[in-house]
């Protein structure tokens, strides 16, 4: 809510930074994200700074609004699964029926993949359904034209339904789908690293402080790095990897004088030999292994 400034600020104009909309209480103007940058950079062009930064802003909630995907009926979802049975693919990866049931996981039998819905944030409304591969071959996951993965949250949806300010972030929709066994609340950020849209998200949907917990490889360490940066706005704590039990391929050069630094520029390069489990995720571990390394927390 702010002054209205087609009314001298003598009224009331309200945002709404969910849906993009925004209206005058009194003088009835109302309109997009869109139409308002348009209208006050139309009217206004002193303090410059701050109209760019608000226009930024706004411009950045309209893509978001935009790409938001229509409801879906609840039906849709009755082609990719057999009433009481959960499919064999997701049983090998360790998911009973009570998580196959709660993330409402199946198959298309058409294209041979596996399906994971995923719902609007606030109103948990289906939203669309995005695709893992089963036989190695192309991207992994697929997703809907226009899905905007970098201001979206797999699992966000039971975030809005939750009392708990805090949640654990992974990597992959099935690590969270994991990790959701032994945390109250989990979700995957799409790919990894953490954007600002996705920040943005959290704040909306009152979440305060966030556990990372991304895979121990080379990725998954400069995702938690890059996580540091978001601190100063939610509280951040990073799950340490037991380094007596896991390591992530570290490769070094043949005379052992390389580090993580100039890898790049190495010409020769060899595995790490050592007789620890290379490059683990927390969708790879059992329930009693998650719930030690959610324990081994650090804050930063």
């Amino acid at each position: 809510m702010c002054a209205c400034p087609f009314c001298d600020g003598k009224s009331t104009l309200g945002f709404n930074d969910v849906k993009g909309l925004w209206i005058c209480f009194k003088c009835g103007e109302k309109g997009s994200a869109k139409t308002l940058v348009e209208m006050l950079e139309g009217r206004y062009t002193e303090p410059e700074v701050e109209l760019d930064a608000i226009s930024a802003e706004l411009r950045s909630l309209e893509r978001d609004v935009q790409s938001v995907q229509r409801n879906i009926p609840e039906s849709y979802l009755r082609r990719f699964s057999q009433a009481g049975r959960v499919h064999e693919l997701w049983r090998a990866r360790g998911f009973g029926d009570s998580a196959c049931l709660r993330w409402e996981l199946g198959y298309d039998f058409l294209t041979g993949r596996l399906t994971l819905p995923f719902r609007d944030p606030f109103t948990g409304r289906l939203a669309g359904v995005f695709y893992r591969s089963t036989n190695g071959e192309g991207p992994r996951y697929q997703y809907p034209y226009g899905f905007a993965r970098s201001s979206s949250i797999y699992g966000s949806w039971f975030f809005s339904d939750s009392d708990s300010e805090s949640a654990v972030l992974v990597e992959g929709a099935t690590d969270a789908i994991g990790v959701s066994r032994c945390a109250e609340l989990s979700g995957a950020v799409y790919g990894s690293s953490i954007a600002r849209g996705q920040v943005r998200l959290l704040h909306r949907l009152g979440i305060k402080s966030v556990v990372t917990f991304f895979d121990y490889d080379r990725a998954g360490i400069r995702a938690t790095e890059k996580a540091r940066d978001i601190a100063e706005e939610i509280l951040v704590e990073e799950v340490a990897w037991d380094t007596e039990k896991y390591c992530w391929h570290r490769i070094v050069c043949g005379d052992g004088r390389c580090d993580n630094r100039n890898i790049s520029r190495c010409t020769r390069r060899i595995h790490c030999k050592c007789d620890r489990i290379h490059e683990p995720d927390p969708g790879s571990l059992d329930v009693k292994e998650t719930r030690r390394l959610l324990e081994r927390t650090t804050r930063v």
